[in-house]
């Protein structure tokens, strides 16, 4: 298992081959993250965790959805071309 909690780390240019190899093989990745943008981008399942305690879990369009919705942060801004804005 691989554990990221800077996502600076995650996509650093070093980290992106091992980060791929590591998936193709079927090794769990968890990424600890409040940026939705990522989230939605490098996940297959989210979880929503609010002070120890399972919130949602699901697919992350899903999550995050309900995280916005819950929480009123504001969604994740598109730039040109489909990609998320930081």
């Amino acid at each position: 298992m691989l554990l990221f909690y800077l996502t600076s780390v995650f996509y650093n240019s070093t980290a992106i081959p091992a980060r791929y190899a590591f998936k193709a093989a079927g090794c769990p990745i968890v990424l600890i993250s409040h940026e939705l943008n990522r989230i939605i981008e490098v996940c297959d399942e989210a979880i929503w965790l609010d002070r120890g305690r399972l919130v949602a879990q699901g697919p992350p369009e899903e999550v995050v959805e309900q995280y916005v919705l819950e929480t009123e942060e504001a969604p994740p801004q598109p730039e040109l071309g489909g990609v998320f804005a930081e």
